[in-house]
């Protein structure tokens, strides 16, 4: 599970910035019940497992986002060459100085209930440095650091030894120590662990350019389990008609003068066919008679709302069959108030130690307090300069007082909302 991660000099947030999942403790409010919306850690720490960020527009809530997938993306990513650019890597840009200056990230996760830190500071596409600690009765072990082009502690093997030689080689200046090792034939178990949790519990971002549907067709078509009939069941729940949903692949020839178009690997032959995944859905209604009939309706005839919640099904299915964590921007794309509701409830109620960021501007959430713990309420704000402020419902005095957060929010009292100026 993550607990924080804190940035610096990152797209919009130009001073070092925190972001925490902690939940403070047990209050006696009638909120969701605590076993639903807390995970406690061996260490007693208590992480929330939702957490709902708001704000304007470009006041820098999908750069939250960008920041975890970054850390995502810069893990496993191997560089070609050394003067590749760092993918999805940005510094703060609207002042000149900060091109220059070191960009921060602390991550704070836990691996198998044990406290790790991954700390990072790139400046001018290049890795300053980089390191990985866990926590062990308080003390914090060094499991590797790497300073500039050198690897300065792995774990317990001395730094000569051939296979961090070899590393050292490959971890070039623009990646990750994570995506050299794991080039290198050497197995230490506790980096393994964290390489293992990050590629298990740990899912792209959602946004609302991300082709759900897809994502969902591959999950059934690749149905080890009863994954299917638990998006079946999702779906069902959220009052749809839909009983069954069967994929089917076309193989189509692709015309000669479209094929400079794809690349190699889209191509699946030297017939230069590629393979297409049509949903048909199958729909159960009542008819003039008061008898059940069924029709089957390929995703062409279905609404907006339908695909967009079937791609959120197969989604929530492997999120909770992981236990993992995912971002979801705009979650209310699409979607009627009443499902956004239902999405989170599920989650909640579902998840053992699952966790899901979402960024929103449905704001009647905030009337959810039998969903949404405060503690778990996050805003950002856009200042003079262009930068990003990120804050909490606690950090406000007096927040246990307020009996309404949704008018509280409207009418400006936590920031976090547009600067119409009047014409």
């Amino acid at each position: 599970m993550i607990l924080s991660l804190e940035i610096k000099n990152f797209m919009s947030f130009k001073e070092k910035t925190l972001f925490s999942f902690e939940a403070l403790k047990k209050s006696k409010s009638k909120s969701i019940p605590e076993e639903n919306s807390v995970v406690v850690m061996k260490d007693n720490t208590r992480i929330n497992k939702l957490s709902v960020l708001y704000g304007a527009n470009a006041s820098g809530k999908s750069n939250l986002i960008k920041a975890f997938n970054f850390l995502d993306t810069f893990w496993v990513n191997i560089a070609k060459d050394k003067n590749e650019f760092i993918r999805n890597y940005a510094p703060f840009l609207l002042e000149s100085s900060s091109e220059n200056e070191p960009s921060e990230f602390i991550l704070i996760f836990y691996v198998n209930d044990t406290k790790h830190i991954y700390t990072l500071i790139i400046k001018e596409n290049k890795v300053v440095s980089e390191k990985l600690e866990r926590e062990i009765e308080n003390k914090n072990n060094t499991l590797f650091e790497r300073k500039d082009d050198k690897i300065v502690q792995i774990d317990e093997i001395e730094i000569d030894n051939v296979f961090v030689k070899e590393i050292e080689a490959k971890c070039l200046q623009n990646m990750s120590f994570f995506a050299a090792y794991k080039q290198v034939n050497i197995k230490i178990k506790e980096i393994d662990d964290v390489i293992s949790w990050h590629k298990l519990n740990w899912m792209q971002s959602i946004t609302t350019r991300t082709e759900l549907l897809e994502y969902t067709k591959d999950t059934i078509l690749n149905d080890a389990g009863n994954i299917k009939n638990k998006i079946l069941d999702y779906i069902r729940r959220a009052d749809f008609n839909i009983v069954n949903i069967e994929i089917n692949q076309l193989k189509n020839k692709i015309p000669d003068e479209l094929l400079p178009f794809f690349r190699k690997s889209e191509l699946i032959n030297k017939e230069a066919e590629i393979t297409l995944n049509i949903a048909n859905f199958t729909h159960q209604v009542v008819s003039k008679n008061d008898g059940i009939e069924t029709h089957s309706l390929s995703e062409g005839f279905q609404s907006d709302g339908t695909i967009r919640l079937l791609g959120l099904a197969g989604i929530m299915a492997n999120l909770l069959n992981n236990d993992a964590f995912i971002t979801v921007d705009e979650i209310e794309a699409s979607l009627h108030p009443k499902l956004i509701k239902f999405l989170i409830s599920d989650f909640l109620y579902n998840s053992k130690k699952a966790q899901l960021l979402i960024a929103t501007h449905y704001d009647s959430l905030l009337e959810e307090t039998d969903l949404i713990r405060k503690d778990s309420i996050w805003f950002t704000n856009k200042k003079s300069d262009g930068s990003t402020e990120l804050y909490s419902v606690v950090d406000f005095e007096g927040y246990r007082t307020i009996k309404s957060l949704l008018k509280a929010y409207r009418l400006g009292i936590f920031g976090a909302t547009p600067d119409i100026v009047e014409m």
